[in-house]
């Protein structure tokens, strides 16, 4: 019996509970919804599909066309409204509701509501005025038409209201177009006419030069120009005879090829200053619209611009190449050829190249920017060259002066052209020093391929190894587990030590007088062994495993590992 009063108390509490939000929550709500109905300006009113606006200045209708669904001004002249403006507008209006009653009944001339009110709105049948704002700010008086009570309302409504015609048309001049969808661009100018083309993902400059184009930038520039928007209209119709009559002369004109085949065209005009070749109005048309429109002088500016800005600024993407070659004064010569993701050098001499210090190097030219381009006949050559080779294409350039904090540079087929490049780090390459670019190592073994390695510096012993995660390193402190980067950089130190040379087989050494002793295990198991010393005049020697020569090495190297295997005592203390 208990589960079933259980239930039927449940129910009963069920009841209630729904009872409670039906007449109350529910009935709250519906209150509080009739209230907030009631304080709107166009009480009654949830969709509008024709509205006018008149100002002190201006009457405007809009209306919606009912097969398109595409909003058009309809007065005073009839031309596609600007469908965002629009949308603001009508989001305000059916939004728009009083805060206070201020009177019952009121002269509405006190207010500002007659005889010419600052807006008057009307939309489907119901009208309402909003006149001046109050003393204190607190908001702007309003009126429904037919209602004698004058009313208070947000500031914001009468802003977001108070439109003229201008600022409902579509002030747009050409039509939305992708940058993608465009292959090529003629901009005629007063003095000559640009022609830009796309070819694959860039941009190419075919006239009056042939020079690879800055795609950024042009890119930045057509949409600006597709993008302009009127800032006034000048006129309902861009006759020629209108255009005589503002005495505005042609200043340039821009076309714009799709790839689908249809053209765009913006023509420009200039009505400059009386005695001055300073413009007093930019105009444009374009023959798929009527008005002849006033536009910024920043767009029309944008269609001047020198050709240097437009043409690509950066050198080529030698880092890509798969070889290069450096001739410089003295008939000196290197070059390298990539293998794989490494570096060999080919001439003078086939050793594996410094894949840091080469690739270093195709950074400076690179990230390197021309700053300008010359054709004055002042180049003048320093006797250096480079050359990049990619896929069978080459790209040579010469080496001239530094002028300032900058260098010339001339691209070898270039006739009478060069660059003035703002990097001058480049000139340091010019040196006859091609060991600079060689790879002078003992060991060709990376740390993540080590499993166990055990040094001895004199008396100290040092035991790296691998576990998992962690590793065991034992020094003259004791033994510690510790994550892979505190050993890594002592254990680099070891296999990325560089020799400076080789002795000759005159040169003999007592091994058995070593200061440092380095005994490696990499993960395939292959054992190598390392040994280095002093003879002597002072100059650190060492022996490798597998190599019959000695080889010459910095002290300053020797000090590096020392100090670094210091540094792993320290931190297990």
């Amino acid at each position: 019996m208990n589960w079933r009063k259980t239930i039927l108390l449940g129910i009963i509490f069920a009841i209630i509970v729904f009872g409670y939000w039906q007449f109350e929550v529910k009935g709250r709500r519906e209150k509080e919804k009739s209230k907030a109905e009631s304080e709107r300006l166009l009480r009654g009113i949830d969709r509008i599909k024709k509205f006018r606006i008149e100002t002190r200045s201006d009457v405007v209708e809009v209306s919606q066309d009912t097969s398109s669904k595409q909003w058009q001004v309809i007065a005073p002249v009839i031309y596609p409204a600007d469908n965002d403006e629009v949308q603001k507008v009508l989001k305000s209006a059916l939004e728009a509701r009083y805060t206070e009653v201020v009177s019952d009944s009121a002269d509405p001339r006190k207010y500002g509501l007659s005889p010419v009110p600052w807006v008057k709105f009307t939309a489907e049948g119901k009208t309402f005025i909003l006149g001046e704002e109050t003393p204190t700010h607190s908001g702007v008086y309003a009126q429904i038409e037919g209602d004698s009570r004058i009313l208070l309302v947000p500031e914001e409504t009468r802003r977001n209201l108070l439109k003229v015609s201008f600022d409902l048309r579509d002030k747009s001049i050409l039509p939305s177009i992708d940058i993608a969808d465009i292959d090529s661009v003629y901009i005629a100018r007063e003095k000559d006419t640009l022609k830009i083309v796309r070819k694959g993902l860039k941009w190419h400059i075919t006239s009056p030069i042939e020079a690879e184009g800055d795609n950024k930038f042009i890119d930045r520039t057509l949409r600006n120009i597709i993008g302009m928007k009127a800032t006034e209209f000048a006129a309902e119709e861009h006759s020629d005879s209108i255009i005589k009559t503002i005495d505005a002369k042609p200043s340039g004109e821009v076309t714009f090829y799709t790839k689908s085949g249809t053209s765009l065209k913006a023509k420009f005009f200039t009505k400059y200053e009386k005695n001055d070749t300073t413009p007093e109005f930019i105009y444009a048309y374009t023959p798929d619209k009527k008005p002849l429109f006033e536009i910024s002088e920043h767009i029309w500016e944008l269609t001047k611009k020198e050709i240097s800005q437009f043409r690509n600024h950066s050198l080529a993407a030698v880092d890509e190449c798969d070889s290069f070659k450096i001739l410089g004064t003295d008939n000196f010569i290197v070059s390298a050829k990539r293998t794989g993701d490494q570096w060999e050098l080919t001439n003078p001499d086939t050793i594996k190249g410094d894949k840091e210090q080469i690739e270093r190097f195709l950074r400076n030219f690179k990230y390197s920017r021309i700053d300008s381009f010359k054709n004055d006949g002042k180049f003048k050559y320093s006797g250096w060259r480079f050359a990049f080779y990619t896929a069978g294409d080459s790209t040579v350039y010469l080496i001239g002066d530094t002028i300032g904090s900058r260098i010339q540079l001339k691209q070898y087929n270039s006739p009478k052209e060069y660059y003035l490049v703002n990097r001058t780090n480049i000139f340091k390459w010019c040196k006859p020093d091609w060991k600079k670019f060689a790879l002078y190592r003992l060991l060709e073994l990376d740390a993540n391929a080590v499993k166990k390695m055990n040094i001895t510096v004199g008396d100290k012993k040092y035991t790296f190894e691998r576990g998992k995660p962690k590793w065991k390193a034992k020094t003259p402190n004791g033994t510690e587990k510790v994550p892979f980067y505190r050993v890594r950089r002592a254990m680099d130190e070891i296999l990325k030590l560089s020799y400076i040379d080789t002795y000759p087989d005159t040169v003999r050494w007592d091994e058995n007088t070593a200061e440092l002793r380095a005994e490696i295990i990499d993960t395939s198991g292959n054992d190598y062994y390392i040994a280095i010393g002093e003879i002597g005049n002072g100059e650190k020697i060492s022996i490798v495993s597998g190599k019959s020569v000695y080889f010459k090495i910095s002290g300053s190297a020797f000090d590096r590992i020392k100090n670094k295997l210091d540094e792993v005592v320290r931190k297990n203390k």
